[in-house]
């Protein structure tokens, strides 16, 4: 019974933080403003969200069709994933914001933007990304190896071969 829950928990987390991941990347990818366009091809960081979204989909679709409830170390990356993917989200607003308020200021083309620090911080971001996405495929290749070995020794036992 407990055990029961525990999944249903689980992969209930791993769905929530799932799908707020997937509103920050279409922000992402779907950006209009062009200077925080050009930002966000120059590191390319719209290709590595999407890449980041299908991979969580895959996994999710994976875990769904054969029952398998997410374990701690996966909902923990993806936390972590989905944390940087936020933070990343919440600079580029402020890039946004900076942008629009520095066309008001009297003589702007004479002036430094205050928002350039913001994006060299998304720069640095960028870099933590895919840290964070390097640890979550390898969480999965564990994950899945683990999954795996417990399903061969579960039909092991059911064929009678226990070792």
């Amino acid at each position: 019974m407990v055990e029961g829950l525990m999944i249903i928990y689980a992969t209930k987390i791993f769905n929530e933080t799932s799908k707020q991941m997937f509103v920050k990347i279409w922000d992402i990818v779907h950006e209009k403003h062009d200077d925080v366009k050009e930002l966000i091809s120059s590191i390319d960081l719209d290709s590595k969200v999407e890449l980041v979204e299908s991979v969580v989909r895959d996994i999710h679709d994976i875990m769904k069709e054969h029952r398998i409830s997410p374990n701690n170390s996966l909902n923990f990356s993806l936390s972590k994933l989905m944390e940087i993917i936020q933070i990343i989200h919440n600079d580029l607003n402020e890039i946004k914001k900076g942008i629009e308020y520095h066309k008001t200021l009297w003589f702007n083309y004479f002036r430094t933007p205050t928002y350039y620090n913001i994006m060299e911080k998304v720069k640095s971001d960028k870099k933590l990304l895919d840290s964070r996405f390097d640890d979550l495929v390898k969480i999965i290749s564990l994950f899945k190896q683990t999954n795996f070995r417990n399903d061969h020794m579960e039909n092991e036992k059911e064929n009678g071969n226990e070792k």
